[in-house]
C-alpha cells in the first residue's frame, strides 16, 4: 500500500458539508427560537400552575394538621358501670398527623424545586445571557463558513461550547414541557382525587370534633342527671362507632399523601434530575458523533 495512503487521516463527520449545513440551520433556528422567548414562556406559565398546586397543597396539608391536632385534644366523656371515664378518640390520629407534617415538608421542598426552575427560566431570559448563547451561535456559524481555514482545536472547542449552551438554555423549557404533558395526560385525575379526599377527610374530622365538644353545664334537676346516665350509656356505646370513623378517616388520609408526595416527588425531583442525565448524555453523544 502507498505511504500516503496509510498517512491518510480519518475524516470526520462533520468534515461532510451536508453535516456542516444541516448545523449550521439548527445553529440559526436555536438562537432564534431562544431569542423570541416562547419556550420560555411557556415554560414559566407551567411552573406558576404548579407552583399554584404546590401551595394549595400545602395549605390543605396544614389546615388538616391543624383539626387533627383539636381531634387530639377533644376527649369523651362517659360513665360505664358508674364510673367516670375520659377517652380522646382522636389519638388515634397521631401517626397519621406525624405523617401530614412529613407531606407538609415534602410540599415545601415541591415549591423550593419550582421556585428555583422559576429562577432558572428568569435568567436564561436576562440579556447577557442571551447575548452569549447568541455570540456561541454566531461563532459557530463562522467556523462552519470558515470551516478548512480553523484550527481544530478552535473548531472543537467552539462546537462543544455552543452544544453545551444550548443544552442549558432549552433544558428548564425541556422540563416544564415533559412535566407538563405527563400531569395533563396521567398525573391530573390522580391529582386531583387525592387533593379532594384530603379535603372532605379534613371536614369529616372537623364534624367529628364538633360532635364531641361538650355543652355548658347547667343546674341540674333529677330529670337531666337521669338524662346525662342515658347519655353515658350511650356515648360508651358510640364509642366503637367514633373510632371505626377516625380509622376510615386516617387510612383515607394516608393513601391520599402517599399519592400526593409520589406526584410532587416525581415532578419535581425525579423528572428534572432525569432530563439532566439526559442532557449529559446528549451532549456526550452529540460530541462523540461529531469527532
Amino acid at each position: 500500500m502507498p505511504e500516503n495512503q496509510k498517512m491518510q487521516p480519518k475524516k470526520q463527520l462533520i468534515d461532510s458539508r451536508t453535516t456542516r449545513l444541516v448545523l449550521g440551520l439548527v445553529t440559526i433556528i436555536s438562537v432564534l427560537v431562544a431569542a423570541s422567548g416562547i419556550a420560555d414562556r411557556h415554560g414559566r406559565e407551567y411552573l406558576e400552575q404548579s407552583m399554584a398546586r404546590t401551595l394549595v397543597t400545602f395549605g390543605i396539608a396544614r389546615a388538616l394538621n391543624g383539626v387533627i391536632s383539636v381531634a387530639q385534644g377533644t376527649e369523651v366523656a362517659f360513665e360505664p358501670a358508674g364510673v367516670g371515664v375520659n377517652f380522646a378518640p382522636g389519638e388515634i390520629l397521631d401517626p397519621v398527623n406525624d405523617m401530614i407534617e412529613r407531606f407538609s415538608w415534602v410540599m415545601l421542598s415541591a415549591s423550593a424545586s419550582l421556585g428555583l426552575q422559576q429562577l432558572l427560566s428568569e435568567l436564561s431570559e436576562w440579556l447577557p445571557v442571551m447575548l452569549i448563547y447568541a455570540v456561541s451561535g454566531i461563532a459557530l456559524l463562522l467556523v462552519l463558513l470558515l470551516y478548512d481555514r480553523t484550527a481544530e482545536g478552535v473548531r472543537l472547542f467552539v462546537l462543544r461550547l455552543f452544544v453545551l449552551l444550548t443544552i442549558a438554555r432549552f433544558l428548564i423549557p425541556a422540563v416544564a414541557f415533559s412535566a407538563e404533558m405527563i400531569h395533563t395526560g396521567f398525573l391530573e385525575p390522580r391529582y386531583d382525587v387525592a387533593v379532594a379526599r384530603l379535603e372532605q377527610a379534613s371536614d369529616r374530622i372537623g364534624n367529628l370534633n364538633e360532635s364531641a365538644m361538650p355543652g355548658q353545664p347547667d343546674e341540674e334537676g333529677i330529670f337531666d342527671k337521669l338524662a346525662k346516665m342515658y347519655g353515658s350509656a350511650q356515648s360508651s356505646l358510640d364509642i366503637d362507632k367514633r373510632l371505626t370513623k377516625y380509622r376510615e378517616v386516617a387510612a383515607e388520609i394516608t393513601s391520599s399523601s402517599v399519592e400526593l408526595i409520589v406526584i410532587f416527588l416525581f415532578q419535581t425531583l425525579l423528572l428534572p434530575l432525569a432530563i439532566v442525565w439526559f442532557g449529559a448524555f446528549l451532549f456526550r453523544s452529540t460530541m462523540r458523533l461529531l469527532r
